[in-house]
Parts: C-alpha cells; structure tokens; sequence
C-alpha cells in the first residue's frame, strides 16, 4: 500500500484532494472503484447540460470549444473517462515502490508522484459529491 504523501509533496491548493483519501485506504483500489461508481454514477444523469454556474479561475468555455464536448454525448464522454482511468490505474498499478516517492514540478509547486495518485482520486470524491448534490445519489 503506497503511504499518504506529506504535505511537502504537493501544492497546498491540492491538500482537500488528498484529504478526501483516508490514511488506512490503498489509493489504486480506490482508483478502482472510481471507474465502476463514476461510470455508474453518469449513466444516470440526462444528457441535458447547460449549468451556467461561473468556475472561479477557470475558463471552461475555452477547455469545451477545443474539444467540442458540446457536440458529444454524456455517454461518449463517460466512455472516454472510463479509458482514461483505466489507463491511470494501469499507470499506478504498474508503478515500482520508489516511484511512488518520486518528485517532480507542476505549477512552479512540488509534487510527487503518490501525491498525484491521491489528488486524482480526491478530486473524482469531490465531483461525485457534486454530483450526488445536484442529481441525487
């Protein structure tokens, strides 16, 4: 099981992400069991979109025009979510132990490798919370 990364080991705006991963939980198991409740979790939620909430910092728009995920599906896009989480979850299953504790640079912020795999997973226990909010669990 990889350790909880300290908080030197990633930009301070990551640290709810990381908190969201209990200390006694195995990171890639909860990787998952995202992929299952996520993909689970869109196929029930109407593919009418719209919400006009402002994301602070963050232009979206300009993220939706390059990819055009106006034009797709909420079924293409929960398909292509699922490839790109088990493409991360073979990445870190695959991961020898000291990589884990590798280090690198993101944002000008330190950051290792196992605080990536506990930030990805926080921010889907994030989104899924919003998406209990806004459509029920």
């Amino acid at each position: 099981m990889v350790e909880t990364p300290r908080p030197d080991e990633y930009a301070p705006s990551f640290a709810s992400y990381v908190a969201r991963i209990a200390d006694d939980e195995d990171v890639v198991a909860v990787l998952a069991s995202q992929l299952i409740q996520v993909v689970a979790r869109l196929a029930g939620i109407p593919e009418a979109r719209g919400d006009t909430t402002p994301l602070p910092s963050f232009d979206d728009r300009a993220y939706v025009l390059e990819m055009r995920a106006g034009e797709r599906t909420l079924a293409d896009l929960t398909r292509e979510w699922g490839d790109v989480r088990r493409a991360t979850i073979a990445l870190f299953r695959n991961l020898p132990a000291p990589a884990w504790r590798r280090r690198g640079v993101a944002s000008d912020q330190p950051i290792s490798v196992r605080a990536l795999a506990y930030i990805i997973a926080g921010h889907v226990r994030h989104h899924v919370a919003v998406l209990d909010a806004r459509y029920g669990e």
